[in-house]
Parts: C-alpha cells; structure tokens; sequence
C-alpha cells in the first residue's frame, strides 16, 4: 500500500460517519454503496488533500467516479500531483 494511499484510507477513517465505524474498507470497496463516504464526507476529504498534498481540485472533478474507492481517490491526487510538478518545470 503507497503511502498516498495510506493516508487517504486513514482520513476517511477519522471522517466517515458513527454508524459506519464497523465498516471494514478496502482500495477497491465502493465508498459510496457501504456508505463509508458520504457527500459531505467528500468535501472534507477534499479539503484534507488539497491542503496535505498542496493540490487544488476544480468542479470539474467533483464527479462520484473520483471518489467512489480509495484506489480512484489516489489516481485524482497522483494526476493533480504529477499536472503540479509539470507546471513547475
């Protein structure tokens, strides 16, 4: 498990709702049907990475695709990672 990957699930751990605190998750698990993620589950993530990961994460990824497993989630912060390192150079 990376260590983007890592922090992630650890987030979502700490943010997801009371009732689901016995819902077991992997990278692959759909966030959203086991109910471990939420819409406003989804905006405090953002905010964790795109203050964690000094990335910003327009409207226009704000789609349940992006946020559906933890494995989606790291490929959004990899891509927005990677578009930041190449604007740099």
């Amino acid at each position: 498990m990376s260590e983007i990957t890592e922090l992630i699930r650890a987030n979502i751990i700490a943010i997801r709702p009371r009732e689901k605190s016995h819902v077991d998750f992997t990278a692959t698990s759909s966030l959203v049907v086991t109910g471990v993620l939420d819409s406003v589950g989804v905006f405090a993530l953002i905010t964790f990475l795109e203050q964690h990961f000094d990335i910003e994460i327009p409207d226009d990824d704000l789609e349940w695709k992006n946020f559906e497993t933890v494995a989606a989630i790291e490929r959004l912060v990899v891509s927005k990672l990677a578009t930041t390192a190449s604007s740099l150079t």
